[in-house]
C-alpha cells in the first residue's frame, strides 16, 4: 500500500468512509495519494456506531466495526502511502506542503479534506476530569454498565433522545437534561420519552459542572431563573450535536458559520488545488453513502484538474 517519497499527487487528510474511498479511488485513477490519520487507527465515525447499518446500498453491516472491516479489505493492496497516528500541523497552500505532528513534510498536487466531525462538548468544569470516570462514550454501547444506576443525558436532539431512551432499559432512572424548553427531536423520540416512567426531563437547564471524588458523582444545574441545584448521578452521557474538525483550514479556504468547508458540485472549495469531502463539507445530510460518493466525485474532478494543468 505504500509509495515513495513526500509528493504526491493527492493528500488526502482524514481517515474514515470517505477518505478511505478517495484513496481507493485515486488508486483506480492512477493517481499517487497519501492518506493522513490522525487517530492510530483508520475508520473514522464508524468506531462510533454500535447499532445494525442498513441503508448501505448492497450491503447490511452489524455495526461500524463491521463497516470498517469490509472497507478495509476493499483497501487492501491498493496502492497509497497510509500514515496514521500524525496530525496535521500546518497547512501551506502557498507551497502545497503539510507539516505533521511528526515533523514530516508531504507534498501535493492537490490537497483532499476529509477530516469529518466530532461531538460538541460542553466545555465545563469536570468535564474532561470525568470522562471514562462516569461520563460515557455511549449509551447504546456501553447500556449494560448502567444497569440499576442513576444516568444524566445531555441534549436534546435525536442522538440525546435515543440514547436516553435505550439507557432507561437498564438504567434505574435517567434524567434528560436540555437546556431549552422543547426538544429538536423527531416526535416519535419525544413521544416515547415522555411516556417513559424512567425519564425524567429537566428543560431549561444548563449543565455547570460535573463533580465527583475519582469517580462521577453529580452535576451542577443552573436553571432559566438563575437557580442551581445538584443531581446525583453516577454516569453521564453528552449529546449536543457535532461540529466540523476544521481548525487548521478555516483562514485558508472559505467555511460556512459553523465551519464546515464550503464546495461547488465537484467538492473543490474555494482554492482550486483544495477539495473537501464527507461530513466536513456536507452538514444537510452526514451519512456514510455520501461521504464515500463524494469521494468518488471529487477524485475524478481531481484527476481531470491534474491533467489540464500538467
Amino acid at each position: 500500500m505504500a509509495a515513495e517519497g513526500n509528493e504526491f499527487d493527492v493528500v488526502i487528510i482524514g481517515g474514515g468512509p470517505a477518505g478511505m474511498s478517495a484513496a481507493l479511488w485515486c488508486d483506480d485513477l492512477g493517481l499517487s495519494s497519501c492518506l493522513i490519520e490522525r487517530n492510530a487507527v483508520l475508520g473514522g465515525q464508524l468506531h462510533w456506531i454500535s447499532h445494525t447499518i442498513n441503508n448501505y446500498l448492497g450491503n447490511r453491516f452489524e455495526n461500524g466495526a463491521d463497516c470498517l472491516e469490509h472497507f478495509l479489505t476493499s483497501l487492501t493492496d491498493r496502492r497509497f502511502e497510509c500514515i496514521t497516528g500524525s496530525e496535521v500541523a500546518t497547512v501551506d497552500l502557498s507551497s502545497m506542503q503539510i507539516r505533521l505532528s511528526s515533523g514530516r513534510v508531504i507534498g501535493g498536487k492537490t490537497i483532499l479534506v476529509a477530516t469529518g466531525i466530532r461531538r460538541r462538548s460542553l466545555g465545563v468544569p469536570g468535564e474532561g476530569e470525568f470522562y471514562n470516570k462516569g461520563i460515557l462514550d455511549s449509551g447504546s454501547k456501553r447500556r449494560r454498565e448502567v444497569s440499576g444506576r442513576h444516568v444524566a443525558v445531555i441534549g436534546g436532539g435525536d442522538a440525546a433522545l435515543e440514547n436516553a431512551l435505550i439507557i432507561s432499559e437498564h438504567a434505574e432512572h435517567v434524567y434528560l437534561i436540555h437546556r431549552r424548553d422543547a426538544f429538536t427531536a423527531r416526535p416519535e423520540f419525544v413521544d416515547q420519552v415522555f411516556s417513559n416512567s424512567k425519564i425524567e426531563t429537566l428543560t431549561n437547564g444548563e449543565v455547570l459542572e460535573f463533580g465527583g471524588d475519582s469517580q462521577l458523582q453529580f452535576v451542577e444545574i443552573k436553571n432559566l431563573d438563575g437557580r442551581q441545584h445538584r443531581i446525583e448521578v453516577d454516569n453521564a452521557v453528552i449529546r449536543i450535536g457535532v461540529e466540523p474538525n476544521t481548525e487548521f483550514l478555516t483562514h485558508l479556504v472559505e467555511a460556512d458559520s459553523a465551519g464546515y468547508l464550503l464546495v461547488d458540485h465537484r467538492g473543490r472549495t474555494s482554492v482550486d488545488s483544495v477539495y473537501a469531502v464527507g461530513d466536513v463539507a456536507n452538514p444537510v445530510a452526514p451519512t456514510i453513502s455520501s461521504a464515500v460518493g463524494s469521494a468518488a466525485t471529487a477524485v475524478k474532478s481531481i484527476a481531470k484538474f491534474i491533467r489540464e494543468n500538467e
